[in-house]
């Protein structure tokens, strides 16, 4: 691919911002750059599909990935693995998104990958690290029954006769 010169003008801090985050993540702010415009070429080209992923991509990330979801046991053990492939997680509203690893350009959520958000919190037990702080996931709390329902105002309890079986 034949590489060109071009010139920008940026205010000072954007300059300043540019050069400290392409130190942080280890490459060339001219990478950092050509990373931040496919990235937007990508999100412009999904805008234009309606942000749907395209299937094959889909069914090429399940296979690549599904061995590392479905291995990892914890949060911090699927980051590193993920990263290990490329690629990063990101709370990103209610989802959990698969990003590019260091663009952190989101690809797709990880539920496209068959993944629920739901099926993850169980299995690895606590809530995602990046999204337990802003939301509140207590609707995911494990509620143990008691275990003898009538001694224990069973009466009052819902599924009391669920227990009895």
């Amino acid at each position: 691919m034949q590489r060109n010169v071009v010139k920008i003008r940026i205010n000072t801090k954007i300059k300043v911002d540019a050069i400290w985050l392409s130190n942080a993540r280890g490459v060339s702010l001219n990478e950092l750059v050509q990373e931040a415009l496919i990235g937007e070429f990508a999100r412009d080209r999904s805008a234009e599909r309606g942000n749907q992923t395209d299937k094959q991509l889909l069914a090429n990330l399940t296979d690549l990935l599904s061995h590392e979801f479905n291995q990892a046991g914890s949060w911090e053990d699927l980051a590193e693995r993920l990263k290990n492939k490329g690629f990063i997680l990101r709370a990103l509203g209610r989802e959990i998104a698969l990003c590019k690893w260091p663009s952190g350009t989101r690809i797709c959520s990880a539920n496209d990958l068959g993944f629920s958000y739901t099926q993850l919190l169980r299995r690895m037990g606590s809530a995602f690290p990046w999204m337990a702080k802003t939301q509140n996931y207590s609707r995911f709390k494990t509620i143990t029954p008691p275990s003898n329902p009538k001694s224990e105002g069973g009466g009052d309890y819902p599924y009391a006769g669920l227990l009895e079986r």
